[in-house]
């Protein structure tokens, strides 16, 4: 708590488990003058608490002053577990709090930004990674989830032109060249889904992925139907 009101910007993301404080620890009063100031960078807190009555005072104030003077790029959060002893609060609360500091970096299929399509998921990532990571955020993974729907919704045309665009953006992942290679053949266009498949093998060889052999396999499936189809 020190850290974060005195030098904010030098973590992105801070974790505080069963802060304590006396009641007049001129920390509080520097935390409360903090929270009223306009922050220019990007900031998180994890504050939880526990089945110590000495410490919920402070942990009820703390949070009291949160929810009154929250900003805009202070992000926050606060949990309680009464029913967990003091020795056993790291086990439980760090846990919750990395889960929540990294719970934006998988997009909800039902948020708005993945329902808007590709430019909106674009934008998410980008912003995610300039304003909270301050590095770059893969948008991959919610891209092809998004070309997979579309798939699903038989709309196998703009599945092709987000896979193809998800391939522009990550030309090393042999995971979206995969996706390209299933929308292309569901399109029967055989050769193109080939050499789709060869890139997604050829890069999971490469990086040892544990898809390898399984890509592989797809491949060879293809190249069957190419030997087949010309006899």
């Amino acid at each position: 708590l020190y850290a974060l009101v005195h030098q904010p910007a030098l973590f992105k993301a801070y974790i505080s488990i069963n802060p304590w404080l006396e009641n007049d620890s001129a920390l509080i009063a520097q935390f409360e003058a903090f929270l009223k100031k306009e922050h220019q960078h990007s900031t998180y807190l994890w504050l939880s608490s526990g089945e110590n009555a000495q410490e919920l005072p402070v942990f009820n104030y703390l949070n009291q002053q949160l929810d009154t003077y929250s900003q805009q790029k202070f992000n926050w959060k606060t949990q309680s577990f009464h029913d967990v002893s003091t020795m056993a609060q790291l086990l439980v609360s760090l846990p919750r709090a990395l889960e929540y500091l990294f719970s934006d970096l998988t997009l909800d299929e039902k948020s708005s930004e993945f329902r808007k399509g590709t430019p909106s998921i674009l934008k998410y990532y980008r912003q995610l990674s300039q304003d909270k990571y301050g590095y770059a955020v893969s948008a991959e993974t919610a891209m092809n989830a998004f070309a997979l729907k579309l798939l699903n919704e038989e709309k196998v045309d703009q599945a092709i032109e987000v896979f193809q665009l998800n391939v522009a953006e990550y030309p090393r992942s042999p995971h979206v060249y995969a996706g390209l290679a299933e929308a292309l053949l569901l399109n029967k266009d055989v050769k193109a889904a080939l050499q789709a498949q060869h890139h997604a093998y050829k890069f999971a060889k490469e990086q040892k992925n544990p898809y390898e052999a399984y890509y592989l396999q797809q491949l060879n499936s293809i190249s069957n139907l190419i030997s087949a189809s010309q006899k």
